[in-house]
């Protein structure tokens, strides 16, 4: 899925929305079940993926992007 780059007031909602639900949705739902497994065990480790672009922006990357990502790190921090 390519990623639109477009001034945010003309992003699409859908665009918006699908970068959203693939980056941090996905890490989510990803966390959320694998947590029982880690508590039943007492023990265990997430590594989830976000960018550089979440802490720098930037020009070269689309908002919707950048926000997932950046939203990434903040629900990570928040889990551990």
């Amino acid at each position: 899925m390519g990623v639109p780059k477009a001034p945010v007031e003309e992003i699409q909602e859908e665009d918006w929305d699908n970068v959203v639900a693939l980056n941090l949705k996905g890490t989510f739902l990803c966390t959320q079940a694998v947590v029982p497994y880690m508590k039943r065990q007492r023990v265990g480790k997430i590594v989830n993926v976000s960018s550089i672009a979440a802490r720098i922006g930037g020009d070269l990357t689309p908002v919707q992007y950048t926000s997932s990502k950046g939203a990434i790190i903040t629900f990570t921090r928040y889990v551990a």
